[in-house]
């Protein structure tokens, strides 16, 4: 297949090509024949690629920002979990009977400290300077090119305080050994729940990513096809060439550097 021919594949696939020997069906040389190119219905094409891309374009970019937006979840959801491990570790060790009193307070106040840590990330987690982790939202992101509801993709965050990560872990203490097992209980609960909203992020951010690939690889397409305006071609005065397209709005014109041939509708 010729590059030209590759080109009407790729453009137009529902063109078929019909050649048959004859005379040109029109032609000429005239600047003034060949200025009618600039009204001429492959404008109407060119302004539906170039239409297509950017909106190609725009649905690419707002999965790479939905992208962002994850991976920024997820770094904050990492640093959390080795916190609430570290929650988990410090509530072990005072659920013993041979803590001593000194000690004790000690674990809690470590604790107390863990989990103030937990919630300045939740505070201090920002996406385009709005804190995302301390409350619950909800943000939408539009990636498909047909303008229907199965193009958005909603991403729901929960908060990440330790309260939102479980009922009363906000207000959990070491200072009983009764206190540090039910203390571990909640902590065991919220990373549970934080295991589950990462498996979230993970399979919404692989969901994107093949979103933001495609899309630009549409993008590309579309932007190639946008300079389709002036093809080329010899036409032996001895060769009639009939193109019918399936679409009226595809006529095309074809020019070399001596004539203009129409191409039929």
């Amino acid at each position: 297949m010729s590059n030209i021919a590759a080109l009407y594949a790729n453009a137009l696939p529902d063109l078929t090509l019909a050649i048959s020997r004859g005379t040109a069906t029109t032609t000429t040389s005239s600047e003034a024949d060949v200025s009618t190119l600039e009204s001429s219905p492959t404008n109407f094409i060119n302004s539906d690629f170039r239409a297509a891309a950017k909106i190609s374009r725009e649905a690419a970019n707002n999965a790479i920002s939905a992208l962002a937006l994850l991976q920024t979840v997820r770094d904050a959801y990492t640093r959390i979990d080795a916190l609430l491990a570290t929650l988990e570790s410090l509530a072990d060790s005072a659920d013993d009977s041979d803590v001593s009193t000194v000690d004790r307070a000690i674990l809690n106040q470590q604790f107390s400290n863990t989990r103030d840590d937990i919630d300045a990330i939740a505070n201090d987690t920002e996406f385009h300077n709005t804190a995302i982790l301390n409350t619950n939202k909800t943000f939408d992101f539009s990636i498909g090119t047909g303008g229907t509801a199965g193009d958005t993709v909603s991403i729901s965050l929960i908060s990440v305080l330790s309260g939102g990560l479980e009922t009363g872990l906000d207000s959990a203490d070491l200072t009983t050994q009764a206190n540090a097992a039910a203390a571990t209980t909640l902590i065991t609960t919220a990373q549970g729940n934080l295991d589950v909203r990462q498996a979230t992020v993970d399979i919404t951010a692989t969901r994107l990513t093949y979103a933001a690939r495609q899309l630009a690889r549409a993008e590309e397409v579309d932007s190639n096809e946008s300079q389709v305006k002036r093809v080329g071609v010899q036409v032996p005065n001895t060769v009639d060439i009939n193109i019918h397209f399936a679409k009226a709005a595809q006529n095309l014109f074809l020019v070399n550097s001596n004539r203009l041939v129409d191409i039929l509708a």
